[in-house]
C-alpha cells in the first residue's frame, strides 16, 4: 500500500517528534497505526528531507554569520543599517552583495523563519 500524503505527514511528524528516541521502534509503532507494511519509500523520502533540512540549516547559519560579521566590520548595529550602507533594498540583494548565490529569496525566507522560531 502506498502512503497518502496525510499518512506521510503523520509519519514524518512522529519521526521528528521522536528525535533522540529509538527511531526503529517509532517507525514500527507509527507504521502499525497507519496499517502500512512497506514504509521504506516514505523512510527514504524522510531521509532525503532530513538531509535537505540539514543543508538548508547550515546555509542559513552561514548567511546569518556573514551578515553579522559584515555588520561588525562596517560598524552598523543591525542588518537594516547594513542594507542601507550597501544601497540594497532586500535581504536577497544583501545576500548577493555578500557573495551568496542560488535561490536567495528562499534563503531569505528560511532565515526569516529561523529568526521567528528563535523569538
Amino acid at each position: 500500500m502506498v502512503l497518502t500524503q496525510e499518512q506521510k505527514d503523520n509519519l514524518f511528524a512522529a519521526l521528528d517528534a521522536a528525535e533522540g528516541e529509538d527511531m526503529q521502534a517509532t517507525l514500527i509503532r507509527v507504521a502499525g497505526n497507519l496499517r502500512v507494511t512497506d514504509v521504506a519509500p516514505a523512510l527514504r523520502e524522510y531521509s532525503q528531507m532530513l538531509a535537505l533540512r540539514q543543508r538548508t540549516t547550515g546555509l542559513v547559519i552561514r548567511a546569518m554569520d556573514a551578515i553579522r560579521a559584515e555588520g561588525r566590520r562596517a560598524g552598523v548595529a543591525n542588518p537594516g543599517e547594513l542594507m542601507a550602507l550597501r544601497g540594497v533594498r532586500t535581504v536577497p540583494e544583501l545576500l548577493a552583495s555578500l557573495g551568496f548565490t542560488g535561490d536567495l529569496d528562499a534563503l531569505a525566507n528560511e532565515m526569516e523563519r529561523a529568526v521567528q522560531r528563535a523569538a
